[in-house]
């Protein structure tokens, strides 16, 4: 089971990240990695940072990756 979108940016939250800090990182614009921190969207890099910055593994924190991005 995943964690919900508000639990992920709660625990990042939790660890002083912004997801902005995440974004300039991996070079993709702000708007791109909350949508994917919100399931908007899916990015295996993004979703690979924050289950790493949470000290959790992906597939705990997001849904499968057959399951597609919420609209």
């Amino acid at each position: 089971m995943s964690l919900s979108p508000l639990d992920r940016k709660a625990e990042l939250g939790r660890r002083g990240i912004r997801i902005s800090d995440i974004a300039r990182k991996y070079n993709y614009s702000i708007s791109h990695a909350a949508d994917v921190l919100h399931g908007r969207r899916r990015n295996e890099v993004i979703e690979g940072a924050i289950a790493e910055l949470i000290g959790m593994k992906p597939d705990e924190v997001f849904p499968p990756r057959d399951v597609p991005a919420a609209v």
